[in-house]
């Protein structure tokens, strides 16, 4: 298991949880789970589009400039679902970031 602030990711049933509600588990696939656990590797660190693709095990010449964009997107649904509304910042420009202080509490 992974525990950043109050999101606990368990990687042996790739799914996520809030440590304050652990009933409610959000089950994610094989990339978001890729996705969520490089991002809590890099808390508060912006992360590049290139860099997330290379994490994702993604070809960088295959992508199209919306994939990335999708992927977050559906994550960000996810986790909103455990009651973290605002917990991968969009940085214009540069990528997304996961931040912490929205994840010490429901945000």
């Amino acid at each position: 298991m992974l525990k950043i602030g109050s999101l606990v990711l368990d990687r042996d049933n790739l799914c996520v949880c809030a440590i304050f509600d652990l009933n409610t588990v959000v089950n994610l696939s094989a990339k978001d789970f890729l996705l969520l656990e490089y991002l809590m590797h890099h808390t508060n660190m912006i992360r590049t589009r290139d860099q997330i693709a290379t994490a994702l095990l993604l070809d960088l010449d295959d992508i199209n400039d919306n994939l990335i964009a999708v992927r977050v997107k559906i994550l960000r649904q996810k986790l909103a679902e455990l009651g973290f509304t605002r917990s991968i910042e969009s940085v214009y420009g540069l990528g997304y970031r996961l931040t912490l202080d929205t994840l010490d509490s429901r945000s």
